[in-house]
């Protein structure tokens, strides 16, 4: 799979995972202030957060093309990953932040099944060796922080579950749609079955040919008359069963997409001449894969 390929699935999914993420990693630097001194480097990352959940922006804003915004979305999600495993590592993996950040990060690649999940993981290991290796402190958190960021992975997963549950309806009705349709246009289709031959063959002529009511004031048909009428009912019963015939008109409007067998000229009755008639093989697209030993079969067939 190349980048081209990569296709970023929920943007709204991972920009709600960025929001809280980022929440809880500027609680827990500012929790963490006192335990490194007071740094000043954390008024450069508490902005920093700011244009990191900011740049969800870019992943979804459709002025920007397409493959720009795959490539963005891909380094994103590295981002995420490593920013997860930093505040793991962080806060020493502390088993109530990590089941707040974990609940939250495994709903996230496991909830929309992304194919880039992996780029994830491996951010998250990345994330977590750099710090354990660059940064070998112990940061000791309080108990009502531990408890908000386990509340905040909480309420993520319950709200990324009934998202999932509001689309699994959506589905389901959608479906239920769909059946209800399919019903409704087969039973006329049945229904109209009845009339015909079972053997639906088929004929075909392209000219011009009168059509609307016909008849007296006491009785009218609304039907079709002409020439080119009676040579289209004249190749349908010319066809085989499950065959379609069609003219030589016809055959000149749709030769460039449907392929056709010439069956030469064969006499018609109610015509003076022999008419030029072709069978109807398939459409161009659906024999392109078919090589012509295989084409001639089914022309013969």
């Amino acid at each position: 799979m190349t980048w081209k390929e990569i296709v970023y699935p929920s943007p709204k999914l991972q920009e709600l995972y960025r929001l809280a993420l980022s929440i809880c990693a500027a609680t827990i630097l500012l929790g963490a202030w006192g335990d490194i001194n007071y740094h000043p480097a954390l008024l450069v990352v508490l902005p920093a957060l700011f244009i990191y959940q900011f740049s969800s922006y870019f992943t979804a804003n459709e002025s920007i093309s397409l493959p720009r915004r795959q490539r963005l979305a891909v380094v994103m999600e590295l981002i995420d990953g490593v920013i997860t495993g930093f505040l793991l590592a962080f806060v020493g993996f502390d088993p109530i932040v990590v089941l707040g950040l974990g609940l939250m990060f495994i709903v996230t690649i496991v909830g929309s099944l992304k194919p880039t999940s992996p780029l994830e993981l491996f951010g998250v290991f990345i994330g977590a060796v750099l710090t354990t290796w660059l940064l070998p402190i112990s940061i000791t958190l309080g108990s009502g922080i531990q408890l908000f960021i386990l509340v905040i992975g909480a309420g993520y997963a319950l709200l990324q579950a009934n998202m999932a549950r509001h689309t699994h309806f959506l589905f389901a009705d959608q479906h239920d749609s769909v059946l209800r349709q399919n019903e409704w246009l087969t039973l006329p289709a049945f229904r109209l079955s009845k009339y015909l031959s079972p053997a639906l063959r088929m004929g075909i002529n392209s000219s011009f040919c009168k059509l609307g009511n016909f008849g007296t004031e006491n009785r009218l048909d609304y039907t079709l008359l002409g020439r080119a009428v009676n040579l289209a009912s004249r190749l349908e019963s010319s066809a085989e069963s499950n065959e379609i015939l069609i003219s030589k008109d016809t055959y000149d409007l749709v030769k460039s997409a449907v392929h056709c067998v010439d069956k030469g000229q064969i006499p018609i009755k109610g015509f003076a001449t022999a008419v030029d008639v072709y069978s109807v093989i398939d459409l161009h697209k659906n024999l392109k894969s078919d090589s012509p030993a295989q084409i001639q079969r089914q022309a013969i067939a």
